[in-house]
């Protein structure tokens, strides 16, 4: 029994630290508002700012004012956006290059998919490693590394222009 106990310590904290998606909610109304449906409560965003909600294991019916979307159930791991009033533009970037290949090789990110302006919800089919306003990791174990980004809305009317974009915010997010 004695080494059973660290044995369920490091299996719990493990489970723990790898489980649920992840949503960011943006807030482009010009007042605050109460996003209500989490599955801990509520939340109150600020007009014009960003929220993380971590740890999401179901599906979501949120509501924050008039608006309201519905958050399927995300893959562990995943991300999502939900861009209150339709007003956020984001990005998603594959940025395994940058990782795969040596320092001095010119990296690439792609662009996989984009939340343009007046569409409300992104959801990313892959495993997400950093949400808007987060920094990639220094190092990663192999496989793709998705990161979900915000850009002005100008630049999502192309997906040439959105990927450009993407790269230019790489100081912000990269710590290559």
């Amino acid at each position: 029994m004695g080494r059973l106990l660290p044995f369920v310590t490091l299996v719990t904290l493990l489970v723990g630290c790898g489980g649920g998606a992840s949503l960011t909610i943006h807030n482009g109304t010009a007042e605050a508002l109460t996003v209500e449906g989490l599955s801990d409560g509520s939340v109150s965003v600020a007009a014009g700012a960003l929220h993380q909600v971590r740890g999401l294991d179901t599906e979501l019916a949120l509501s924050a004012g008039s608006h309201s979307v519905k958050v399927p159930m995300l893959s562990p791991g995943g991300g999502a956006i939900w861009s209150i009033g339709g007003t956020g533009c984001f990005v998603e970037g594959d940025f395994t290059q940058y990782y795969e290949l040596p320092p001095d090789i010119p990296a690439q990110a792609a662009l996989v998919g984009m939340l343009p302006a007046g569409e409300t919800l992104y959801v990313s089919d892959s495993k997400v490693f950093a949400q808007p306003g987060q920094r990639l990791p220094k190092s990663h174990g192999g496989g793709a590394m998705r990161a979900l980004v915000q850009v002005p809305c100008d630049a999502t009317v192309s997906p040439e222009i959105a990927r450009a974009w993407m790269e230019m915010t790489l100081a912000d997010i990269q710590p290559r």
